[in-house]
């Protein structure tokens, strides 16, 4: 008896369904692309909402987007300064090559590669400092598509290198490796 229920309740739905489709009450086609409005997304947004909507009119974000935004400055400014160093490197090496005295060139390219090991040193420095704050951000962060993930040296050291081959994909926010 049950089952004779549900399946006549299943082909009511079914058929509503079917009508609303005849009509058109789906067809989104005319909202396609466009930004949506009329709705506030405190209504959906759960108990923080309203504390996020006084943050965000005050001139303030909620603390988790604070936190990227620290994480963001910290790693630009590791960033930055290996590809400070790689370029260096670069133009090091660039120079040994036209070099013609041996010593000279090989000075010149022994203080490249001294510079750039230092250089690297101190960004797998900042990496487990960097990767505890991404922890806390993913943890503070309620949203799982803007999860970040941890920083791996061998990904940041091909990124330097890209950005000063010309090949690099800019900052992205660039602690996602989801290419």
């Amino acid at each position: 008896m049950e089952d004779k229920r549900r399946d006549q309740w299943q082909s009511r739905v079914d058929r509503l369904i079917d009508e609303a489709i005849e009509r058109g009450d789906f067809d989104l086609s005319r909202v396609k692309g466009k930004k949506l409005t009329g709705g506030h997304i405190e209504d959906f947004a759960g108990d923080t909402a309203m504390a996020h909507k006084v943050l965000k009119n005050s001139g303030y974000a909620p603390p988790f987007l604070m936190k990227k935004r620290e994480i963001e400055e910290a790693l630009e400014k590791e960033r930055a300064r290996l590809a400070r160093y790689a370029f260096r490197r670069l133009r090091l090496m660039e120079e040994a090559g036209t070099a013609t005295d041996e010593a000279y060139a090989a000075a010149l390219r022994e203080r490249a590669e001294a510079d750039w090991q230092w250089a690297v040193r101190q960004f797998e420095k900042a990496i487990p400092e960097l990767n505890k704050e991404i922890e806390l951000f993913n943890l503070m962060n309620q949203i799982p598509s803007m999860h970040k993930m941890k920083l791996r040296m061998e990904w940041e050291i091909e990124r330097a290198e890209r950005d000063i081959r010309g090949e690099g994909r800019g900052t992205e926010g660039g602690t996602q490796r989801r290419d």
